[in-house]
Order: C-alpha cells, then structure tokens, then sequence
C-alpha cells in the first residue's frame, strides 16, 4: 500500500485525501458522506472511486497512513543517540511537528477513538494500537536496566502516562480550538515535566 504525498495539494487524489480527513475529524465517519467529500473536492462521484473504492476504503488509508507516521517516528526513536532522553526528546519534537503540519490528521485520528467504525477498521487500530505500545515499553525498560529513567516505575504505566500526557494536551488543544495543536512550549513544558518524573530522579 502507497501513501498519498500529502504535501502535493495539486494532486487530486491528494486532495480527496485531505478533504476527507477534515470533515470526518470534524463531522465523524457515519455523518460525512460522499457526496459532501466530493463537493467540497470539487468533483465528481466517478473520480473519487477511481481513485479509492468505497468510504471506508478511504478511511482504511486514512489510518494507515496516520499508522505509517506513527512508525516511522518509532523508528527515528530506535535511531542512534547520544542518550535516551536525546531519542524520548526526539519523539515528542516529531508529535508536535506532525501536528502543527497536518492538524486535520490529528483531529481526525483522535475522532476516530470516539465514532463508530467499522469492525474491520476498528481491529487494524487495536492492533496498531497494541504494537506501538509494546514497542514502546520495550525502550522504556532498556532505558531502565542502563539507569537512564527511574527503574521504580512500572513500565507499562509509564508507557500509558507519557503517551496520555501527550494525547491529552492535544486533545485539549483541538476542544479549545487552538490554532497550533502543539507549541514548540507545549514540547518544552512536557520535557521539563518528564524530567521531574522520569530521568532526574533520586539515585
């Protein structure tokens, strides 16, 4: 499966793409229809499903290419550096540039934790789901064996708290209409907290 370049706004199927991640992040999946999609393309019925089969085909590629993004930061995470909280800094500078890029993206991927979707879309985000986190709380305990963060915390735990923490000030974010999702200050607030909590610990 082939991601849209979603810098190439001239693009039709591009364009497809980002008009229906902005009204199903706005509306919800069940709401938006295809007609509403192609008129605010501006185009025709027959072009949108040369390019893409059904509505939840279009949201299945959707997802994917949110989940692509999401392992491809991963994968920057795992890169080498100095130190783990260098890789952890990383991480949360590639959130926070994904979101003030591509705001619709992440209104719509957060909208679809709340709508109702289809079965078969439902079980590729669990699965997604699950896979960040494991990979995740795999970085965690390596960084604690090498007693770079506090080996006291459940590493589990830990992973739910720093995604959360970032989630929630996103979502905050979206609900309070902020213009930019996530500040440079936002990450700088974040990394100061995590410090406290995480690697400045009492040895």
């Amino acid at each position: 499966m082939s991601f849209p370049d979603i810098n190439n706004e001239s693009d039709t199927r591009t364009r497809i793409f980002l008009a229906a991640a902005e009204l199903f992040s706005n509306y919800g999946y069940n709401r938006v229809s295809i007609r509403q999609i192609c008129e605010k393309v501006g185009v025709g019925k027959p072009t949108l499903y040369y390019y893409f089969q059904d509505k939840e085909t279009l949201l299945a590629e959707l997802l994917r290419f949110s989940f692509s993004v999401s392992r491809e930061m991963l994968r920057k995470l795992l890169e080498p550096a100095a130190n783990f909280r260098e890789q952890f800094k990383a991480l949360v500078g590639m959130r926070a540039l994904f979101a003030r890029k591509y705001p619709h993206f992440m209104r719509f991927f957060f909208g679809m934790n709340i709508f109702t979707l289809p079965e078969s879309i439902r079980e590729e985000m669990v699965e997604h789901l699950q896979w960040a986190h494991r990979e995740l709380e795999k970085l965690f305990v390596a960084a604690q064996r090498s007693g770079e963060i506090n080996p006291r915390l459940n590493p589990a735990l830990l992973n739910h708290a720093v995604l959360g923490a970032m989630n929630q000030m996103l979502i905050w974010n979206i609900l309070t209409d902020r213009k930019q999702l996530m500040s440079g200050n936002d990450g700088r607030l974040l990394m100061e907290f995590w410090d406290e909590c995480i690697f400045n610990y009492p040895h």
